[in-house]
């Protein structure tokens, strides 16, 4: 296991990397470890420092993006950056108005698999349940308490792998601990008898926008092929953990068939919230990632509470930004 360490103007990030085990043999993975640089964190870091890491008695976020093997985990780092700028102003306003400070994103992981492609979605899966566990999953190291939520945010093929690193946990509590909320974004779980040349054409085009057209449509036929797979996860843990749905308001990539066919009660599972992200389509962390990050921390800090038992509108800071 080796370490590394660089800094940026809204967060520093720390990578790791380690080996672990898939059906296919040992492999390895980069994980990078996000912390925002903002003075509020500074100041939870020193009286950490003061204290031991285990000060952090308030309940926190700790986040873990999900991006698919054919993208690199940096795809998500501006909407991290954003993430962050919202939370430092959100803390500032919060000073200036009174208002609870809502629970905190402490920190944010990023994964990237070396050697991707002699793996599949399977393999992701358990790829990431093994990071799950390893970090932090339910044995809540020194760094953690058991008043951290753990959310699991994936976007695009990536929620193929969000959804199957569920299944197989040891308990029903070690589920919990280790997934507080699922939020997928521009989830695709294509059915096969919704499939078409032109939908594959469709997401290939768009995609190679972002990566070598042959991984797109790598990622394209996995989705196929584990899409009722992952779906059938999600009826085993709709009434356990959270999940949300995050959709572009421009049918793309996904139809509004497709968008309706997700969030249908027949499907024998509930979305705990589905938003719409105007003006934007299929590739909503890329193509606009302040959009992104909006809708990630509306999502966590209107389900997720405060820090604070006071009462308070967290409309009242939004409005100030």
């Amino acid at each position: 296991m080796s370490s590394s360490n660089s800094v940026s103007k809204s967060f520093s990030v720390a990578s790791t990397k380690y080996e672990t085990r898939s059906l296919k043999g040992n492999f390895r993975l980069v994980a990078s470890r996000y912390t925002p640089t903002s003075e509020f964190q500074d100041d939870a870091e020193r009286e950490g420092n003061n204290k031991s890491a285990t000060a952090f008695t308030l309940p926190s976020y700790i986040l873990v993006l999900v991006q698919g093997a054919e993208f690199p985990k940096e795809h998500w780092e501006p909407v991290i950056s954003r993430l962050f700028d919202i939370q430092s102003d959100m803390q500032y306003a919060s000073i200036a108005t009174g208002v609870p400070t809502p629970i905190p994103i402490r920190e944010v992981w990023g994964l990237d698999y070396i050697n991707g492609e002699e793996l599949d979605t399977l393999d992701y899966a358990n790829a990431l349940k093994a990071f799950q566990k390893d970090i932090f999953g339910g044995k809540l190291t020194e760094n953690y308490t058991e008043t951290d939520k753990f959310v699991l945010v994936a976007h695009s093929v990536g929620c193929l792998e969000a959804v199957l690193s569920t299944t197989d946990f040891d308990s029903v509590s070690l589920l919990k601990t280790t997934n507080y909320s699922l939020i997928l974004s521009e989830p695709v779980f294509l059915q096969h008898s919704e499939t078409s040349p032109t939908r594959a054409k469709g997401f290939t085009e768009s995609a190679a926008a972002y990566v070598q057209l042959s991984n797109a449509q790598k990622a394209y036929r996995r989705s196929i092929s584990d899409s009722k797979r992952a779906m059938s996860q999600l009826r085993q843990i709709g009434g356990l953990v959270p999940v949300h749905a995050i959709f572009g308001s421009i049918d793309d990539v996904l139809s509004s068939k497709d968008k309706e066919y997700l969030v249908q009660p027949q499907q024998g599972f509930t979305m705990a919230t589905v938003s719409r992200v105007e003006g934007v389509g299929h590739w909503i962390p890329q193509s606009s990632p302040q959009k992104m990050a909006e809708a990630l921390f509306n999502l966590l800090h209107r389900f997720g509470g405060f820090q604070s038992m006071k009462s308070g509108n967290i409309d009242a800071i939004l409005s100030k930004l």
